[in-house]
């Protein structure tokens, strides 16, 4: 099935800015001193406190009505982001692939990169629409 052209462009208009809202800030954070979380508990904390915060900001400052919309604005944030933060954890700020793959990723730099990813790129994705 094909779509419009419009309907194409749109989308791929829609997924240009979410890229580069979360990846753009994302990066920025690796190219800051950052300091991740002290331990994975506060990590998980923090990563539930963002997620809130991110919910509130759809809602609030973007305007999305509905909640499975704002659900699906940030899963969309979140596996672009995701994507960014362990490629640019791993090649960027030098961290290992073991470390990523386990649960220190969330006392590490690239989990700070991965919320900042995931808040601007669900408000970016959410501005769009």
């Amino acid at each position: 099935m094909r779509l419009p052209k419009s309907l194409s462009s749109a989308n791929m208009r829609n997924a240009l800015q979410v890229i580069a809202g979360a990846g753009g800030f994302a990066l920025l954070v690796f190219a800051t001193p950052t300091i991740g979380a002290p331990n994975v508990f506060t990590g998980l904390i923090i990563t539930a406190f963002v997620y809130g915060l991110t919910l509130l900001a759809l809602i609030g400052l973007a305007g999305v009505k509905s909640l499975p919309a704002a659900f699906r604005h940030l899963t969309i944030a979140t596996i672009v982001a995701l994507i960014i933060g362990l490629l640019g954890g791993h090649f960027w700020a030098g961290e290992s692939w073991e470390l990523l793959a386990s649960p220190a990723f969330f006392t590490s730099v690239a989990h700070i990169a991965f919320l900042v990813g995931v808040f601007t790129g669900s408000i970016a994705d959410a501005r769009t629409r």
